[in-house]
């Protein structure tokens, strides 16, 4: 969704200004997000002593909220800010919908652990 959405905002309304903020953070967030699938890859054993996974979905929620906040501030507070409404709206229904996955997917993993299967009754 970012890598369409910036692309078309550049092709409609060109590069740098308000969007570019949140083009930068998530560049961020992707580095050290790529550093640990880098280092988790190279020996799958070291991925047990990679602690900070659950961290970097963090990271990736307070991305989005931070997005959300950014990009309805010229809808909400500075009305007569001279972006683009239509993009605001579509950048902000974005964010809405990563902040919904990402915290649907932090909540499934690291808040209510997954229950043993054989305690379900399950079996692979």
């Amino acid at each position: 969704m970012m890598t369409t959405f910036i692309y078309l905002h550049a092709v409609s309304q060109g590069l740098g200004g308000h969007g570019s903020t949140i083009a930068i953070l998530n560049a961020f967030v992707h580095v050290v997000m790529y550093v640990y699938y880098l280092l988790s890859s190279i020996d799958p054993e070291r991925k047990k002593s990679l602690w900070w996974k659950k961290y970097i979905t963090q990271m990736q929620l307070a991305q989005f909220v931070v997005d959300f906040i950014h990009q309805s501030w010229p809808l909400v507070v500075v009305r007569d800010c001279p972006v683009s409404k239509i993009w605001q709206i579509i950048a902000v229904t974005q964010a809405v919908v990563m902040m919904w996955m990402f915290g649907n997917f932090y909540y499934k993993t690291y808040i209510r652990k997954p229950k043993d299967k054989k305690e379900t009754g399950k079996q692979s």
